[in-house]
């Protein structure tokens, strides 16, 4: 199922107090979505304190889980026993979602638990995560009730992925993610990103090459190691793209083979090849500026993935200003087809719905296309 079905299960299997483990190849945006289930958490319980919790198991031992073992007293009847009380673990505590601030998990009203890279565990970690997966903590540490728990793995043991164990199958639900590329794009190449304190948005021709080879962006692993095309080496090869662009004055240099080779080294020869062809595409594309001047005189292309690209192209760049041109350029008549239309306003309406929506070339385009009404509303999420 793609991330958006994984998400809708996730979603059930946290009311019905399930643990969850999500399984995928790397780099499908199996991380990212947690972003989304922790949104989605707060959401849910408003006015509550929500925690999150990281635990990165392929670098854990079992006393990550456990808590380092310590001395302590326990009174009975007036008898001092020596017993172990051990320190707080790792994975219990939780960053307030709210105000970032780190404290113990009994703190908090709930705790959403992610469990990174579950199967690259070694079996006594997994062993002693178990229960912790299954009910939320193991004594004396537990989590708040009702507090998720969410492991991720991948599934290959090129990853480091290890045994797996029959009792832990039996205390977790499992999903799978597989590839889509309509939900990479909609979900979240469509919508501006936080890397490195940086803020990103994925170039419109990265989108339109995704959409035309969904093929080579869920391309398998190489048998040779080696880099290989993904949602996530090729979101790393488009900022890559941007920045090289700035560096050489907002041209991207796609005939140097020095920005060649750090296409390769990122997505793999076979992506770069087939992704560099289509940024050579934009050449041919009409102008932004001309498009704005003059859109009933400025030409439509007629090649179908120079279409695509064009409407990506627009939804990305469009300034409040110029959107009633642009709309005009989309909508004439020959021209492009109604589903690139509708590419470009969904594609611009991720990119910023609550700034657009409102405008009124974006209104007398939505009331001319009232079949589309509810396509258009459910963008707003």
């Amino acid at each position: 199922m793609n991330l958006r079905d994984t998400f809708r299960l996730v979603q059930a299997d946290i009311l019905a107090g399930n643990a969850t483990i999500i399984k995928g190849p790397p780099g499908f945006g199996k991380t990212d979505m947690m972003a989304k289930v922790a949104k989605w958490l707060v959401q849910q319980h408003p006015g509550k304190r929500v925690g999150l919790s990281c635990f990165f198991m392929a670098t854990q031992s079992s006393i990550g889980f456990t808590g380092l073992p310590w001395k302590g007293e326990m009174v009975v009847e007036g008898n001092r026993y020596t017993i172990t009380d051990p320190a707080i673990p790792q994975w219990y505590i939780a960053t307030d979602l709210a105000t970032g601030e780190r404290r113990p998990a009994n703190l908090f009203d709930i705790v959403l638990l992610v469990i990174e890279e579950w199967g690259q565990g070694d079996a006594e970690t997994k062993r002693a995560g178990a229960e912790v997966l299954r009910a939320g903590g193991t004594p004396p540490w537990y989590l708040p009730p009702g507090s998720p728990r969410i492991a991720l793995t991948n599934v290959d043991a090129r990853d480091g992925v290890t045994k797996e164990f029959d009792f832990v199958i039996g205390r977790r639900v499992e999903r799978t993610v597989t590839p889509d590329v309509d939900v990479w794009i909609e979900d979240f190449a469509d919508k501006p990103y936080e890397w490195q304190g940086k803020k990103w948005s994925v170039l419109p021709v990265t989108k339109a090459w995704a959409k035309q080879h969904p093929e080579i962006l869920f391309e398998p692993k190489p048998e040779k190691q080696g880099p290989w095309c993904n949602p996530r080496t090729l979101t790393m090869g488009d900022r890559f793209v941007q920045v090289m662009t700035e560096m050489h004055g907002g041209k991207t240099p796609v005939n140097s083979s020095l920005f060649m080779e750090g296409l390769v080294g990122t997505i793999g020869m076979a992506a770069t090849t087939s992704y560099v062809g289509h940024l050579q595409f934009q050449l041919e594309l009409p102008h932004y500026e001309d498009v704005v001047k003059d859109p009933m005189g400025t030409p439509v292309p007629t090649k179908a993935d120079l279409q695509m690209l064009m409407a990506y192209e627009l939804a990305g760049r469009v300034k409040t200003p110029d959107l009633a041109q642009v709309i005009q350029y989309m909508s004439k008549k020959p021209g492009m087809p109604q589903d690139m239309a509708i590419t470009f306003v969904s594609s611009l309406l991720r990119r910023d719905y609550k700034t657009i929506i409102n405008e009124p070339p974006m209104q007398a385009w939505i009331s001319k296309n009232a079949g589309l009404v509810s396509i258009i509303a459910g963008l707003a999420q």
